[in-house]
């Protein structure tokens, strides 16, 4: 491939040529991905068969109005289903980060876009990607769903698929969804994740959380009194 033939070329050392050949190599490469890029803006399924997986997976400033990504991020954000699935059927990698790290189902899941999402997990996304190196407590795609989109989130719950990120008990908090709380079974819970349920006026997660963390009857009223006293003194304010 193109890659294989640039790696080749730096390999070889200053010699008379080498550059000049690079650069072409380069071109090459960056011209085929910026005809995958079209195709996939055109909804052009056809044409992505044809493409190679290096240039589908390799980072790209042409991706139109985003930062650097891959020609794959900017399918899970603007691509046609024809175009998803096409991309499925070649069985590209979806686990390659853009510039800040993001994955392409990070990308369908900020967009909205629960059946591209769905696909994306179908072709091998992994809901809990993060990028070499990444800290720890960097935001899975997981979590981004509980944040964003908590129908889906249960939705991937119930197809098997087990949070693992370090922040999947405050997205889930900050979802405001009783049902996809109740619903994380593998997830311990801590004195700041009851206190952020407090603050935020949810004495139903309160009260969950407060049962699973083991506290007493009296600790365990006492949070969800102070959620309600928060969440009518919210209810009040936005009224005025």
């Amino acid at each position: 491939g193109r890659a294989a033939e640039a790696d080749w070329l730096l390999a070889q050392g200053p010699r008379p040529g080498v550059e000049v050949r690079l650069a072409q190599a380069r071109a090459r490469f960056e011209q085929r991905q910026c005809a995958a890029c079209e195709a996939i803006l055109s909804g052009n399924a056809k044409a992505l068969r044809t493409v190679k997986r290096e240039e589908l997976t390799a980072m790209t400033a042409r991706t139109v109005g985003m930062v650097p990504a891959t020609p794959l991020h900017l399918a899970a954000e603007r691509g046609s289903r024809d175009v998803v699935r096409a991309l499925v059927s070649l069985r590209v990698n979806w686990n390659v980060p853009d510039r800040n790290g993001l994955s392409p189902l990070a990308y369908s899941i900020l967009a909205g876009r629960t059946d591209v999402s769905l696909a994306l997990l179908d072709g091998g996304a992994d809901p809990n990607y993060l990028r070499d190196g990444a800290p720890k407590d960097d935001a899975t795609p997981f979590d981004l769903a509980m944040a964003q989109d908590p129908a889906f989130a249960l939705a991937m719950l119930k197809k098997g698929y087990t949070p693992t990120g370090k922040n999947t008990a405050s997205a889930a908090v900050y979802s405001g969804c009783a049902a996809l709380v109740r619903s994380l079974k593998n997830v311990s819970w801590s004195k700041s994740d009851l206190s952020r349920a407090v603050s935020l006026g949810m004495p139903d997660i309160c009260d969950h959380i407060a049962e699973r963390m083991a506290l007493s009857p009296d600790e365990r009223a006492a949070a969800v009194q102070k959620a309600n006293e928060k969440r009518i003194a919210s209810a009040d304010y936005a009224k005025k």
